[in-house]
C-alpha cells in the first residue's frame, strides 16, 4: 500500500492521483521555462533530442539526495528506485545564544522563557496571513494563557527595528481587549529557534521543514497548521508518528490546543499532550542519531552517482557539467549529470 504522503505538492486538497500529477504538471512547466538549452548540450554530446515530456520522464531518474529524516517520512516506495537517498536532515549549524546585553530581542526572549510554567510557542515564518486572522492569534495566545496557565510566546517573524545605537531591537505588541499580561510575550524581532525550543512544551507553526527539524531535534510536540506545499506533508507526519497534531484552518487551532492540554482523567494532570511528549523524545534520539551520521550518508550517496555517472556513456564525450541543486526552485542549467538536493519531499514518481 502506498503512502499518500509520497505525493503532497501544490494541491493537497485534491484527489491523490490528481495531486501525485501536479509534480508533472510543474516539472513540465519548469522543464519549458528553464531547461530550454538542454537540446543544445544535448547534440554537443551527441545525444538524441528529446521532447519536454520525455525529459521531465528522464527527471525521475536524477540521483536525488533529500535531507530529511527517514524515521520521520520513511518514503520505501522512492528509496526501491535506487537513485533517491534520503540521508537525515542536514544538521544546522548550531550558534550559541548572546550573552546578557548584547541582543536586546533574545535578552527579551530568554528571560520570557526561563520560567517554571510551560512554554507554547507560536509562529509561522514567513507565510502571509490576513489581519481577522491575526486579530484571532493574538487574542488567542492569551486566551491560551489565562485558560491552561501556560505562557505564550507568540512571535511575528524576524524583521525588528534598529535602535540609535545600531543595535537590533524588539517590537512589541499588544491586545488593548486585554492588555499586558506577564504570561503572553507578542514580539517581532529576529530569534533563533535552537537558543530556546528545548525549552517548549509545545510549537505551533506553518509546517516548514526546518521549523520542524528544529522542533523534533529538541524532542518538543509539534502541533502545524500548513499553507502549502510539503507542509502538508509534514503535518501528516508528525500526526501519524504521534509526535504531533495538524489543523487545517487557523480557527481549528484553538480547539487542537485545549483537546492537547486537558487532563484526560479528572483530577489528573495526564493530558494527551503528556502521550505526544512521549513520542517526541524518542523522536529527539532518534534524530540526533541520524544527525550524527546524515553527512557520511550524503557523501556515500554521493559516491555512489558520480561512480555511475563516470560509467555511463555521455561522461566518456568528456564533457563535464556539474550543478548540484539546493532547492526545487535553484534554476536549472543544461546539465548531463545533475544532483537535486533538497531537504523537503517533492519528487515526480
Amino acid at each position: 500500500m502506498e503512502n499518500r504522503m509520497d505525493y503532497r505538492y501544490l494541491l493537497p486538497s485534491l484527489r491523490q492521483d490528481m495531486n501525485k500529477r501536479s509534480y508533472d504538471v510543474m516539472n513540465t512547466a519548469w522543464m519549458y521555462t528553464a531547461d530550454g538549452p538542454t537540446e543544445e548540450v544535448r547534440k554537443m554530446l551527441g545525444l538524441k533530442s528529446k521532447s519536454v515530456s520525455e525529459r521531465v520522464k528522464d527527471r525521475r531518474n536524477d540521483p536525488q539526495i533529500y535531507g530529511f529524516s527517514p524515521t520521520l517520512l520513511n518514503l520505501d516506495e522512492w528509496k526501491r528506485r535506487g537513485n533517491v537517498h534520503i540521508v537525515g536532515w542536514f544538521p544546522s549549524t548550531t550558534t550559541t545564544a548572546p550573552k546578557p546585553g548584547v541582543n536586546a530581542i533574545w535578552d527579551r526572549v530568554n528571560q520570557f522563557t526561563k520560567s517554571t510554567k510551560r512554554i507554547i510557542y507560536m509562529g509561522f515564518g514567513s507565510m502571509e496571513i490576513g489581519d481577522y486572522d491575526m486579530i484571532y492569534l493574538k487574542e488567542l495566545a492569551h486566551q491560551i494563557a489565562r485558560s491552561h496557565n501556560v505562557r505564550v510566546f507568540f512571535h511575528l517573524g524576524g524583521a525588528g527595528t534598529v535602535s540609535s545605537n545600531n543595535k537590533p531591537e524588539p517590537i512589541m505588541y499588544h491586545v488593548p481587549k486585554y492588555g499586558v499580561h506577564p504570561d503572553v510575550l507578542i514580539m517581532k524581532g529576529h530569534v533563533q529557534h535552537d537558543w530556546f525550543f528545548d525549552r517548549l512544551s509545545l510549537a505551533i507553526s506553518h509546517g516548514g521543514s526546518g521549523t520542524v527539524y528544529t522542533t523534533l531535534r529538541a524532542g518538543v510536540p509539534a502541533l502545524i497548521k500548513p499553507f502549502f506545499g510539503d507542509q502538508y506533508t509534514w503535518c501528516d507526519a508528525v500526526r501519524m508518528k504521534k509526535v504531533g497534531e495538524c489543523v487545517r484552518s487557523f480557527d481549528k487551532l484553538g480547539e487542537a490546543i485545549n483537546v492537547l492540554m486537558t487532563p484526560t482523567n479528572s483530577g489528573s494532570n495526564h493530558t494527551q499532550l503528556s502521550d505526544i511528549e512521549v513520542e517526541a523524545k524518542q523522536m529527539k534520539i532518534a534524530i540526533n542519531e541520524e544527525d550524527k551520521t546524515s553527512v557520511n550518508k550524503f557523501k556515500e550517496a554521493l559516491q555512489v552517482e558520480v561512480a555511475r555517472w563516470e560509467n555511463s556513456a555521455a561522461s566518456r564525450k568528456k564533457i563535464n557539467f556539474t550543478e548540484l541543486h539546493y532547492s526545487s526552485s535553484a534554476k536549472s542549467v543544461p546539465n548531463p549529470f545533475r544532483l537535486i538536493l533538497d531537504n523537503v519531499p517533492y519528487l515526480g514518481n
